[in-house]
């Protein structure tokens, strides 16, 4: 085994345990990224022939692409996933200053993307990637800012909308940076040249200046973990960008042919040779794009994310590429509440599946599927009383009586048919929503209501 292999399955062990220590402190409503991924099939679907004796989840094929700044700083970073046809897909943007320590133990000070850039350059950066997304990666790509719009074929100009939300502060710092020669209108389509998009995307905020770069963390217009509101949002800017790119991809003419080799498989797809051939079938297809919760740090030049939440994200859009390092049980969590028993709760499938992914994670278990459609499908209906459905007939009981103690009741079923990679599935039922409002009212030892679990340190 190769050093680069060791290192690659310890971090990701390291990333399977991220949020045990304040994995008490979650709430059920999570604040989500700047953007809106399209409702992934990827989580929900396995493919097979006419009822054979194990299902697998579809290949999905996945690259990143980290973008530079004049000087060779990691400024942001795409992950894009495939839809399972082959076509289409999903673009997570991932903060360059997003923290890659486990965050487990109180003595590790927090590290970022970026920092792993400077000091080890792509063979770093991608190791970290993957272990902070639980993302095997196919292609990854490491190019200077400038490049990306020429790479993606968009015209000079392209359209591009500011998202709205934006503290006023960023505005008026935004408008007297020059970027753009003129005021920003949020929520107005405007044309945005190459020049521009690179200098935009390379914005260090409106506080870059000050002693502490508080804007150097990237922050969000939601609250912190210290409680604190920030003032601006570079990662909403960023993501903006990402998006106006991704709208005007154009597809690609030639899809390459399945191996001869995976005929035979169910899942293969026409899976692409090189980048360029991948952002052709990424473009050829629905697209998606959203960004990622984030929170502070001990150091104000990292910035944390929901371990929580990356994992749902990724679970649902790249089921056969998300790891599973810890030697424990291996989950897929279906949440599908209809659009009554939401309103019931005040909550969506996303929220649900979020805070049950949180309590999975405490407890070192594996997630790696995830199903939480929202708005709800049609017909869709969550079950009074949680249902697991486990691949092992034998190991039923002993399932049921380990994980109830944290889902309270479940019924045991077996799977009509084992899915490759699942000891279990998770049918989240109303009960379980009922025993998580009543560990978050339970007073704590001193006297206040207890919040529920959280991932995010």
């Amino acid at each position: 085994m190769t050093a680069l292999v060791e290192r690659r399955q310890h971090n990701l062990r390291a990333a399977g345990a991220i949020g045990a220590v304040s994995a008490l402190l979650m709430v059920l409503a999570i604040v989500v990224g700047a953007s809106s991924l399209a409702n992934s099939d990827a989580g929900r679907d396995v493919t097979g022939g006419a009822r054979p004796d194990r299902l697998r989840f579809p290949a999905t094929p996945t690259a990143a692409i980290g973008l530079l700044n004049d000087s060779d700083d990691l400024i942001s970073v795409g992950m894009f996933v495939l839809r399972p046809e082959g076509v289409g897909g999903n673009l997570i943007v991932v903060p360059a200053r997003a923290d890659v320590t486990p965050g487990l133990f109180a003595d590790v000070e927090p590290d970022s993307l970026a920092n792993q850039w400077a000091q080890g350059g792509q063979e770093r950066f991608e190791l970290h990637l993957e272990s902070v997304s639980a993302v095997s990666l196919d292609f990854v790509e490491i190019m200077p800012t400038a490049d990306l719009p020429a790479l993606f074929g968009a015209p000079d100009p392209f359209l591009w909308t500011l998202a709205d939300g934006l503290e006023t502060d960023t505005l008026v710092a935004l408008s007297d940076s020059e970027i753009l020669g003129r005021a920003v209108l949020p929520g107005v389509e405007r044309d945005l040249t190459h020049a521009e998009f690179s200098a935009l995307m390379s914005w260090p905020g409106p506080d870059a200046t000050g002693d502490e770069a508080d804007s150097d963390r990237a922050r969000t217009a939601i609250p912190l973990t210290d409680g604190a509101v920030a003032t601006a949002d570079l990662e909403t800017i960023r993501v903006s960008l990402w998006a106006a790119l991704l709208a005007g991809l154009p597809a690609g003419t030639q899809v390459p042919p399945v191996a001869e080799a995976e005929q035979s498989d169910p899942t293969a797809i026409a899976g692409p040779r090189d980048l360029a051939e991948f952002l052709g079938l990424f473009g050829a297809g629905e697209k998606g794009v959203r960004g990622l919760s984030i929170s502070s740090t001990s150091d104000p030049a990292v910035i944390a994310l929901d371990r929580a939440e990356v994992l749902m994200v990724f679970a649902q859009i790249a089921p056969a590429r998300v790891a599973a390092p810890n030697e424990s049980s291996r989950f897929r969590v279906v949440a599908r509440l209809d659009a009554a028993q939401q309103s019931e709760i005040g909550g969506t499938n996303a929220d649900l599946a979020r805070d049950l992914i949180a309590q999975l994670l405490f407890l070192d278990a594996n997630v790696v599927s995830v199903q939480a459609n929202d708005p709800a499908q049609p017909g869709a209906e969550a079950p009074q009383v949680t249902v697991m459905e486990v691949a092992d007939a034998a190991l039923a009981e002993v399932m049921a009586e380990q994980w109830s103690r944290v889902f309270g009741q479940i019924e045991i079923s077996v799977m009509e048919v084992a899915i490759e990679g699942v000891d279990a599935t998770i049918i989240i039922g109303m009960n379980y929503v009922t025993l998580r409002s009543a560990v978050r009212a339970a007073p704590n030892r001193d006297g206040v209501p207890s919040e529920a679990p959280s991932s995010e340190d």
